[in-house]
């Protein structure tokens, strides 16, 4: 799945902000097969596309990018540094 507004690759630990008002962290990536520690992939296999965010109130918010969306603030990448996630983990599953 890609950001709204530049059109880039969505990846696990982005620190993002869901239609212009919740910010969140990307807790899974089903598109580019990066889960978190907290939500493996065994528990989270039977969405088949997609990203996972982690709002800051706790609430889990699934997206994909299946059906067209007119709102071009879906979501938008804040920063790609976040603390829930192990950099080295995340590195190393990139490869």
């Amino acid at each position: 799945m890609k950001y709204s507004d530049d059109g880039t690759e969505i990846r696990l630990g982005d620190r993002v902000r869901l239609y212009g008002i919740q910010d969140g962290v990307v807790v899974l990536s089903i598109d580019t097969n990066e889960y978190s520690d907290e939500f493996p992939e065994d528990c989270w296999n039977y969405y088949k596309v997609g990203v996972m965010v982690k709002a800051d109130n706790g609430a889990l918010v699934h997206l994909d990018d299946s059906l067209p969306d007119p709102d071009p603030n879906t979501i938008v990448r804040l920063s790609s540094d976040s603390p829930l996630i192990d950099s080295e983990k995340l590195e190393a599953s990139r490869h």
